[in-house]
């Protein structure tokens, strides 16, 4: 899921439900009414852990209905529905009280046709969610507005007028359902959707590249404040994929592509995120992770060095010894051919027997070498 354009925060394809039964804690039960499903279709319900679905339940679709139950009540955090290749919704389950409630929705156009049924958190969050939808699309007619009209002064105030409107009825609405629901994933959901609100700067009188001191105290100030509003001590969080999506965004978009800037960064991101434990062992994992894949060689450096600031100097913390000792491998192994250093002289051995060191070989020969062996 992609969230992001021009600094408004466009959420599609989450779905959030919660029960609100006034039936005591018995497992949960989730009925699902399915429209446009066939013969031999079956509904997969996932949690999403660290932002990857694992399967948990598979029931059959019988004449478009199918039921979720279980005796003990679902772990709070992210769940997915999955329709057999027609389809998929995710859902959110706040606590481990409220999980009885309907879902009716026709698998060939989920967002217009979902229905929630014992579920006030959700019926408002479709609403939501059908507004954001709306307001991507008018984001999209002023982006296109903003081309047409790049050397028109006027026009281009107005337009920013009307992205500042559309932002203001985004703000408007994620604060109102903080206040509804206060403690629900849903409150969770908007506190990270939501954006830092920029005050007005005080120009120095000095400044004569007034655009760029605006875009320059802009992207500063959201780059400071990115994440005001996650709530950290909530472990519930890191079950969202929008928690790892903002973290990518933040440390590929608005983080200097230098190794210390990077690191700077990091260890901010990891002092917020020490109020859980859960919330920062997550944290950590996703960051060394993120940078172990990267495709430049020099952030990849980064990942050993979150690894062995934050991983191996508390090994026991993360109860995965395997996990642990992979990491140290990879230090070790990044340590004896640091990004930038000469590699290490290794000894070779010809098809003919001989053996030469990896210095003694040229790019020339070793071409030369590869086509005479084909």
């Amino acid at each position: 899921m992609k969230l992001f354009s021009s600094l408004l925060f466009i959420i599609f394809p989450l779905i959030v439900l919660s029960g609100c039964s006034e039936s005591p804690p018995q497992g949960y039960a989730i009925s699902v009414n399915l429209t446009g499903t066939g013969t031999g279709d079956s509904l997969f319900m996932s949690r999403l852990e660290n932002s990857k679905p694992v399967i948990i339940q598979k029931v059959p679709v019988r004449a478009g209905k199918a039921l979720l139950s279980g005796l003990r009540p679902l772990h709070p955090g992210m769940y997915s529905c999955a329709i057999s290749g027609k389809g998929a919704f995710d859902f959110f389950v706040s606590d481990t009280l409220h999980q009885k409630f309907t879902i009716s929705v026709d698998v060939k156009n989920i967002l217009s046709s979902l229905v929630f049924e014992n579920s006030d958190e959700n019926k408002a969050y479709t609403a939501f969610r059908r507004f954001l939808g709306s307001a991507a699309d008018q984001q999209k007619i002023l982006q296109m507005r903003m081309r047409r009209n790049s050397s028109y002064p006027d026009s281009i105030n107005r337009i920013n007028e009307a992205f500042l409107q559309l932002n203001g009825e985004m703000m408007k609405q994620t604060e109102t359902l903080k206040k509804e629901f206060p403690g629900s994933m849903l409150a969770l959901y908007t506190g990270l959707i939501s954006e830092p609100q920029v005050p007005e700067p005080v120009i120095p009188p000095a400044v004569t590249n007034r655009q760029q001191f605006m875009q320059e105290y802009y992207f500063n100030y959201v780059s400071g404040h990115f994440f005001d509003h996650f709530d950290f001590s909530d472990p519930r969080i890191v079950t969202i994929p929008v928690f790892e999506e903002k973290t990518a965004f933040f440390f590929r978009q608005m983080t200097p592509p230098l190794p210390d800037s990077i690191l700077a960064r990091a260890e901010m991101l990891f002092e917020k995120s020490r109020q859980n434990d859960e919330v920062y062992n997550h944290t950590v994992r996703y960051l060394y992770r993120l940078f172990r894949e990267s495709s430049l060689p020099e952030l990849m450096d980064i990942s050993d060095r979150i690894g062995e600031a934050y991983i191996l100097a508390d090994p026991t913390r993360w109860k995965d010894e395997a996990f642990v000792e992979k990491v140290r491998d990879r230090v070790i192994r990044g340590k004896m051919n640091p990004v930038g250093a000469v590699a290490t002289d290794l000894k070779l051995r010809k098809i003919t027997g001989e053996t030469l060191q990896l210095s003694e070989m040229s790019i020339n020969s070793g071409s030369d070498d590869s086509r005479n062996n084909r």
